[in-house]
């Protein structure tokens, strides 16, 4: 995957857990894939790969433990404090490296538009709002309520 040789080790260096960190800190970031070196390291496809090839249904992409701490701070500010620690950086440095890109372009990139499924049972016909980790190309043509696995609370269609 990603270029890596069969059986290579994937090398999880200082400069990608700054890379991965400084993703982490930056709200507009979080919603973007992973660079294309963080992906490496972890093994999951980038963006362009995933454009490239059809991946299985049951592939799976990341980390889920990761997907369900971004979107809860408390778990991603535990993240962040152990990188730091190990990286042995503090908030100015990040601070500095982050606000040393060009704000102009940083402000001009839209941010990625919300995703919508409808379930498909002529009862229901209710839209859910996909999570940004989740690709709707991954999803079946034909959907429904109980198939939503990133949020269980509205995994039918009663739920509102």
């Amino acid at each position: 995957v990603n270029g890596q040789p069969a059986g290579a080790t994937r090398q999880y260096t200082n400069a990608l857990r700054y890379s991965l960190l400084k993703c982490l800190l930056d709200e507009q970031s979080r919603t973007m894939p992973f660079p294309t070196a963080v992906c490496d390291a972890f093994g999951f496809p980038s963006a362009s790969d995933t454009e490239k090839h059809g991946f299985p249904a049951d592939t799976v992409f990341g980390s889920p433990v990761l997907d369900l701490v971004l979107s809860d701070s408390t778990g991603l500010n535990e993240i962040v404090e152990v990188l730091k620690d190990e990286l042995r950086v503090d908030d100015k440095d990040i601070d500095k490296d982050l606000n040393s890109r060009d704000l102009s372009m940083e402000n001009s990139i839209p941010g990625k538009p919300a995703t919508w499924v409808q379930c498909e049972s002529p009862a229901c016909m209710k839209w859910r709002k996909l999570p940004w980790w989740v690709e709707a190309a991954n999803l079946p043509e034909k959907w429904y309520c109980a198939m939503n696995e990133w949020c269980p609370e509205l995994a039918s269609c009663d739920a509102e």
